[in-house]
This record gives C-alpha cells, sequence and structure tokens, in this order.
C-alpha cells in the first residue's frame, strides 16, 4: 500500500479500519475475475468521529484513497444496497456501528440516482 494520506492522522489502512463496503472480485457478469473496483472503509479513531475513505483499487495502478463525508457515505451506500449486484458487498454490522443513521426510515429510493449521479462525491 502506498504509505500517502488523504486524512490527518494515520494513514488509511485496509488491513485494519473497518470495511462498510467491499466490491466483488468475482462476476458471472464479466466473465470471471474483476481486476478493479472501490472500496467504502471507516477509520475509528476512539473518542473521534469515524473518518470515511474510498479505496480504489485495480491489478493495473497502485491504490488510491479518497476521503468522503458522512453525508457521502451515506448516499453511497444506500444506491448500493438497493442494486442487487452490489448489495453482497455491504457490511451491515459495520455499518450499524459506524452509521446507525443508515437504517432510520427517512431516505427514499431516489437517494440511490442521486448517489450515483450527481452526489457530492462527484465534487
Amino acid at each position: 500500500m502506498p504509505p500517502h494520506s488523504v486524512q490527518p492522522g494515520s494513514p488509511p489502512d485496509p488491513t485494519i479500519d473497518t470495511p462498510l463496503f467491499r466490491s466483488p472480485w468475482y462476476s458471472p457478469y464479466a466473465a470471471g475475475r474483476i481486476t478493479c473496483g472501490t472500496d467504502i472503509y471507516a477509520k475509528i479513531t476512539p473518542g473521534q468521529p469515524p473518518q470515511f475513505y474510498l479505496l480504489h483499487w485495480s491489478e493495473q495502478k497502485p491504490d488510491a484513497y479518497a476521503p468522503v463525508s458522512e453525508e457521502c457515505t451515506l448516499q453511497l451506500l444506500r444506491g448500493l444496497v438497493l442494486m442487487p449486484y452490489t448489495a453482497r458487498g455491504i457490511h451491515s454490522v459495520n455499518i450499524r456501528n459506524c452509521l446507525p443513521e443508515f437504517f432510520l426510515g427517512n431516505w427514499h429510493s431516489c437517494d440511490a440516482g442521486y448517489a450515483l449521479n450527481n452526489g457530492p462525491y462527484r465534487k
């Protein structure tokens, strides 16, 4: 993993940070193994709110990290859980511990379109 950090404090480390979503590594639609994807992680530091980041991984390029806000993380996860192919990558127990508001009934199906098409993470 590259040693660079996109968050204040210690650098992102997917080996110890909490996964909220992990992209599949195999797909029957892609004729087998997938060679790139994006995962969502939370860095948990006692006494501080979680810091969220995306990990873009690929066999051809070094891993890249991008910080995301809590609001963006919620919208991304809500979009991913609605799609059958990506829903299996959701880590519900970790989401419950890091983002309990994910399970509140105050979100709409349009969140998926918002997160995918024009959410704040695109800025």
